[in-house]
């Protein structure tokens, strides 16, 4: 749909820009700009008229226009309507409906507003060029008093005014940059002037990255590197902070016209070979017992690295192939097993990623991996290389897993003496000794019984329990149970 403003509120529509018909504006007054938005259409003129329309067939007037001043033109983008006009005057809103006076920005009058290539640009008296990003925040351009700017428009990579005394301006809004390059390492994705945010991947002690760039337009285009201005010609060196991981570099490209294009590369350094921690789900298994996923999750800085993980004796024996106890799968990575140790190589991640390794995983139709029949504590001995030019290291920590024993499954009692008079004060210690299926001694605390049954005898419960050993000294004549 067209839509055309005019003198005396006269508002004309046509689906083509060739048959024309008037519609009731609701105002006598001149209009002289009109835009249209995603849900509506504005139009504005003579002593803050304001008249909207939801389809362009019926408008209405809006009653709350916060300024008399005349507004001369008005502008959609970035989500909100913006007019602007005589004294100064710019108005924002949302919805083309509800309108709120932006605090001066000049006092010259202003007679045009566009928005195009993302900002707005107003012109008006004197050579008066504001731009803004977002119709709120505006920056003045050029102010020409011999001219007064009537008209704006962009095209061809442009911003063209035009004004009184047949001045004419054009600015280049061209903030691409043409070529972005660093050294070491290589960024990804591909250089694409369109694309604006790129990663470097560097191994471990790399200190310093220098940045090539140049602006497409670097004949009017002004460039910074970290907030250091770029002097056309040379690289930029840039420290990078081994406390801060990763590392953003921001290169901003300002355009002729004023508008500005943030381009970020983030770079990412490899720890050190032993760096990074390891941690485990679970801290105890009981002896012999099967069926266990152990997963592991490790956390670092690696860049095309590897981690490893030695699976002590007793455990099912580490294997990639689905379906084995120890089958083990990682996220990222490709798995290995040498002997009894898992290596996960070709593993690239930084600050806020882990890496997971299950131990025993059941996902390839396997029954998990089964925990050795002697108890103690294992250590499950991980390294780690930050790059593929490393030596893999131990850990500073490692998880470590108690095989605890499994339930009671034996009771044996020894008397010192054998045997003893029958006087009644005779003494021998009776000891029980409870293990579980795998000769382990089982937990203290576990509970033992003694009982008399045969003749007459006191139990007397000794200095307390040892490694699944109960004590008790009996008086002759004793049976035991």
């Amino acid at each position: 749909m067209f839509v055309a403003v005019g003198d005396l509120g006269t508002i004309v529509i046509s689906p083509d820009g060739q048959a024309w018909e008037q519609r009731v504006s609701t105002t006598n007054e001149d209009l002289f700009g009109v835009a249209v938005g995603t849900e509506r259409i504005v139009a504005v003129g003579h002593q803050g008229t304001i008249v909207t329309s939801p389809d362009g067939e019926t408008w209405a007037l809006a009653e709350d226009s916060p300024t008399n001043a005349s507004l001369t033109g008005v502008a959609f983008g970035a989500g909100k309507f913006v007019a602007v006009g005589l004294d100064g005057a710019i108005l924002t809103s949302q919805d083309g409906v509800a309108w709120t006076l932006s605090d001066p920005v000049t006092t010259e009058g202003l007679m045009d507003v566009i928005c195009e290539n993302g900002h707005f640009v107003a012109v008006g008296d004197n050579g008066t060029i504001l731009i803004s990003p977002d119709g709120l925040n505006w920056t003045s351009w050029s102010e020409l008093a011999e001219s007064t700017f009537l008209g704006a428009a962009y095209g061809g990579g442009q911003f063209v005014v035009v004004g009184s005394n047949g001045i004419a301006l054009n600015a280049s809004a061209n903030a691409d940059l043409e070529s972005l390059t660093v050294s070491p390492g290589t960024l990804t994705p591909v250089f694409n002037a369109d694309t604006v945010a790129y990663s470097v991947y560097l191994n471990h002690g790399v200190d310093q990255i220098v940045i090539t760039a140049e602006p497409d337009d670097d004949d009017h285009a002004q460039m910074t590197i970290n907030g250091v201005p770029w002097d056309g010609e040379n690289p930029l060196t840039v420290d990078l902070d081994p406390g801060a991981n990763p590392a953003v570099i921001e290169i901003v490209v300002e355009s002729q016209a004023g508008t500005t294009k943030t381009y970020t590369v983030t770079a990412y350094v490899a720890g050190p070979d032993g760096g990074g921690t390891l941690t485990s789900n679970v801290t105890t298994v009981p002896a012999g017992s099967g069926g266990h996923t152990l997963v592991f999750e490790y956390a670092g800085n690696l860049y095309n690295g590897s981690v490893e993980i030695d699976v002590p004796a007793g455990w099912s024996p580490p294997s990639v192939t689905p379906g084995d106890p120890g089958y083990t799968r990682a996220g990222k990575g490709t798995v290995s097993v040498s002997g009894n140790t898992v290596i996960v190589s070709g593993v690239t991640m930084f600050d806020g990623e882990t890496l997971t390794i299950a131990y025993g995983d059941t996902s390839g139709g396997g029954p998990g991996a089964v925990a050795p029949a002697a108890s103690g504590t294992q250590v499950w001995q991980a390294r780690s290389m930050g790059d593929m030019g490393g030596t893999p290291q131990n850990l500073s920590v490692s998880p470590v897993i108690t095989v605890e024993p499994a339930a009671p499954a034996s009771v044996s009692v020894t008397a010192n003496p054998a045997s003893v008079l029958a006087n009644g004060v005779s003494k021998s210690t009776v000891t029980a000794r409870v293990q579980d299926a795998h000769g382990n001694d089982v937990k203290d605390g576990t509970r033992v019984i003694f009982a008399v049954t045969g003749g007459q005898a006191a139990l007397t419960r000794a200095d307390g329990t040892t490694s699944g050993r109960r004590r008790c000294i009996r008086p002759s004549p004793a049976g035991l149970r």
